[in-house]
């Protein structure tokens, strides 16, 4: 179960965008620590299955956490990165739209008693947000990651 909370927080790693570059960058890291906020507060909220044996509650956990996720990544589609970066946060919130997307379909799966296609799904998912993770780096994003790691 953490590997799976591990996951569905994973795209909030993006969050941060810390760079040294000042200005335009500083502007829009803040903007995205304000949504960071934001969805910890709403993951906060997402109640966690009390057994994890129990199909239905699982994929309505797993659900309703890709929900948060999807619309925070509606939120920071909105944000104005600076432009030398536009490129790179695209392409790094596609990585965790897809992890989204696997989540949703694990969800399904698990909901369905398909266990072997839930963590092929939740595997691909991971692929997808390390991708994702990977470009938050490059880009400073290590504000974000750091509060993730400490709820979970």
């Amino acid at each position: 179960m953490p590997r799976l909370v591990l996951l569905l927080l994973a795209p909030a790693a993006a969050l941060a965008a810390c760079g040294s570059g000042g200005g335009e960058r500083a502007r829009w890291a803040d903007e995205a620590n304000a949504r960071c906020g934001e969805l910890e507060r709403e993951l906060g909220a997402v109640d966690p299955p009390r057994e994890v044996e129990e199909p239905e509650e699982l994929a309505a956990f797993v659900a309703a956490t890709a929900a948060a996720v999807d619309i925070w990544l509606g939120r920071m589609r909105e944000l104005e990165p600076p432009e030398e970066d536009v490129a790179q946060v695209e392409r790094m919130l596609d990585h965790y739209g897809d992890a989204v997307q696997k989540t949703e379909q694990a969800a399904e799966a698990v909901a369905a008693g398909d266990e072997d296609r839930y963590r092929q799904l939740v595997e691909a998912a991971e692929r997808s947000s390390a991708r994702g993770d990977k470009i938050a780096l490059e880009l400073g994003a290590d504000t974000c990651p750091t509060r993730f790691r400490a709820r979970s």
